[in-house]
């Protein structure tokens, strides 16, 4: 739901999420490509935030009440765009489904391992800077978006990223 503030700012607020973005500064309400991508930074934010991975991925983590970042647009588009996800307009609620759907791949609930630590095992994350690695994160997604309609999970997106290039290594030696 879009909200104009008192203070004469606007704010998209979740409601199911109780979450707000606040949008940038601009002449025409709701209008241009910053206030579009702020809205959808919502959408991947709120998807990798049920999984607790959001603060990997968008670095810093998006606030409530917070304006998102250039970066975190950028970050939020990369995803949706990789995704196949049509992102100059906002998303609807199909889109929003296959997007949480297509990025639970990026975790293991059943191993009981932490987001980040499934991230790490990826190779998506890398602790030691606190970075992501975007042309992994990008060959993930691609892999994700290529096999929709086929039996996908954590174990099958691991062993294209992680078990495929360790097995290419092997050949080589």
């Amino acid at each position: 739901m879009g909200v104009l503030n008192p203070d004469g700012s606007r704010s998209i607020k979740i409601e199911s999420e109780n979450f707000n973005i606040q949008l940038p500064d601009n002449n025409l309400p709701l209008m241009g490509t910053r206030n579009l991508r702020s809205i959808n930074v919502a959408f991947p934010f709120l998807a990798l935030r049920s999984q607790n991975i959001s603060d990997e991925i968008f670095v810093p983590d998006l606030m409530d009440n917070g304006i998102p970042t250039k970066a975190q647009r950028d970050m939020a588009h990369l995803i949706l765009s990789l995704l196949g996800v049509d992102d100059s307009r906002i998303l609807s609620e199909k889109d929003f489904a296959q997007l949480k759907k297509d990025l639970s791949h990026l975790t293991d609930k059943d191993s009981g391992k932490t987001g980040r630590e499934c991230l790490v095992e990826l190779g998506l994350y890398n602790v030691a800077s606190q970075n992501v690695n975007k042309t992994k994160l990008k060959k993930a997604l691609r892999f994700i978006r290529e096999n929709r309609g086929e039996v996908l999970n954590y174990s099958k997106l691991k062993e294209q990223l992680v078990l495929k290039k360790k097995s290419q290594l092997h050949q080589c030696l």
